[in-house]
């Protein structure tokens, strides 16, 4: 009880300068970069689309996003791309390993996790790193339209950019090429 009149009577006399109020206070929120919207008119935000470009990869491309609805429902998708399919593509949606011009969608609510069967896929990059898009899905209910931020990460073999190699086989360790300088980053450097 000592304590808590302590702390009050510093705090009137101001000792603790300007402090926020915790009361009054908006709760964090992260920023949300990308929208996806239901058929149904749900709404799911989350971070940027993700695309990562893999000199030594199969798939080459590997895009991915995931937005969380206000309810807890999670919205996701993964897909493989080509080169010639970065800047934007159509991919079949299926319940199989990933592949270019491959991919997946999920929809999980009530702990319960549920793929598309079928369907596609469509997406185009804008200028200022925005996408939009478009998932057809069986079932019908995962279907949704996308459109925000993406971010684009170019991974390459060491002596890609001049530096030792690193190892031999699979599980070769890629570096990432920052500046998109190494001869398989440089022609997507205008998307980035």
């Amino acid at each position: 009880m000592v304590a808590v009149s302590l702390l009050a009577s510093a705090s009137s006399l101001g000792c603790f300068g300007d402090l926020p109020d915790p009361v009054g206070e908006p709760p964090y929120e992260e920023p949300t970069d990308l929208r996806v919207t239901m058929r149904d008119g749900s709404l799911f935000e989350g971070g940027p689309m993700r695309l990562e470009l893999f000199e030594n990869g199969g798939p080459t491309a590997l895009a991915s996003i995931g937005a969380r609805a206000a309810d807890g429902r999670e919205w996701s998708a993964t897909f493989g791309l080509s080169l010639e399919q970065v800047s934007g593509a159509t991919v079949e949606l299926r319940i199989e390993p990933l592949s270019e011009g491959m991919g997946t969608v999920t929809l999980q609510e009530a702990g319960e996790r549920r793929y598309s069967e079928s369907g596609t896929l469509s997406f185009s990059l804008e200028s200022n790193r925005t996408v939009s898009g478009i998932a057809n899905i069986s079932p019908q209910d995962a279907s949704a339209e996308f459109e925000g931020q993406y971010t684009l990460m170019c991974w390459v073999r060491p002596e890609s950019l001049g530096q030792p190699r690193n190892g031999e086989g699979v599980g070769v360790e890629q570096i990432q090429d920052v500046e998109f300088a190494s001869s398989f980053c440089s022609p997507m450097a205008h998307l980035r």
